[in-house]
């Protein structure tokens, strides 16, 4: 089998048969049942196991509002029965936007936006019952080095990246954001979070992969003379107190989650040793964890790894040695 292979399985046999033709110990349940249960979250039920996750569709307004095919989608969604509508990463102000047709939450796109919510929801229960609401998340997000809200790009750096900048073109005098602005910047946070509340969400999710942001401040180990970089205490400062701000602001009525994608660590094929990477992030009860794991070799002087090695264990450096590496995915309820 290659590395990569193109798999175009019609039916549940086809994939029983390529399992065994691999011989991988795979098993299979066709009792789907489990997903149509209820389920409780942070005192929150959600009325089944069905998600539709944040996914851009970059087709909103010039000016934030949702787009034909924006409130489309959803309408598709709300039909479809998902017991969790997680509602696309929406911008909390303009210099954060991803691209220009990137949704943005302000005083102003407000009422579409809570149109387009009610609508969903009304369309939810016509399709699935007059008693059916699915659960609804807002995730907000400032794009940092990806902020594209106009014609050309705007990169807002935590901090200058070796790999990064240079695939980017981003020159090396380019200015970080400042501690005063990262200050300042947490009063938009809880801006977006009273109005996504207001709009009617049942919870907001305060953005912190993929190295937006403030993704990008956990791994701003390089970041000096900042309280937001170096120590972990300080690489986790903005999101921990964005989060007490926006509880603080929000109350209990609005559920606060956090998508976190961590880069954890690198171990050998056969090490036994056991991790648990949440703790060593910012971790306030986890609603859902995901780890994906990629097997590659490790060729000495390779600059992917380079940066890591220092998190190696013992050995796991040597040439050709197989290592497995770790991602982590988690998406936590903030208290």
């Amino acid at each position: 089998m290659s590395a990569h292979e193109r798999f175009r399985f019609k039916t549940l046999d086809d994939v029983r048969r390529r399992v065994d033709e691999l011989g991988l110990d795979l098993e299979f349940d066709e009792d789907l049942s489990p997903l149509a249960q209820p389920i409780e979250m942070d005192g929150r039920t959600i009325p089944n196991r069905l998600i539709v996750h944040p996914m851009e569709g970059c087709d909103g307004e010039r000016d934030g509002r949702p787009g034909e095919l924006t409130i489309r989608r959803y309408e598709r969604f709300a039909r479809g029965g998902a017991g969790l509508l997680w509602f696309e990463a929406t911008a909390i102000e303009h210099a954060g936007r991803a691209n220009p047709r990137q949704l943005t939450i302000t005083a102003q796109t407000l009422p579409y936006i809570k149109e387009m919510l009610d609508h969903s929801l009304g369309l939810a229960r016509e399709a699935n019952g007059a008693g059916f609401r699915p659960f609804t998340v807002l995730q907000l997000t400032f794009s940092g080095r990806y902020a594209k809200p106009d014609a050309k790009r705007a990169p807002v750096l935590a901090h200058h990246d070796g790999v990064l900048d240079k695939a980017m073109g981003i020159p090396a005098d380019h200015p970080l954001i400042t501690d005063d602005e990262l200050d300042a910047m947490q009063g938009r946070w809880v801006e977006a979070a009273r109005l996504a509340r207001e709009a009617g969400f049942d919870a907001v999710d305060i953005k912190s992969c993929h190295r937006y942001l403030l993704s990008e401040l956990l791994a701003s180990f390089t970041r000096r003379r900042s309280q937001f970089g170096g120590e972990y205490e300080n690489r986790t400062r903005m999101i921990r107190q964005t989060a007490e701000k926006v509880r603080n602001a929000v109350g209990e009525k609005l559920a606060m989650l956090c998508r976190r994608k961590g880069y954890a660590f690198i171990v050998p094929v056969d090490s036994k040793r056991t991790f648990e990477p949440a703790k060593t992030l910012h971790a306030r009860g986890k609603a859902l964890a995901r780890g994906a794991y990629r097997k590659l070799v490790l060729r000495r002087g390779e600059e992917d790894t380079a940066s890591h090695r220092r998190h190696l264990p013992r050995g796991a450096g040597e040439k050709g040695r197989r290592v497995y590496r770790f991602h982590l995915s988690v998406t936590e309820v903030l208290h």
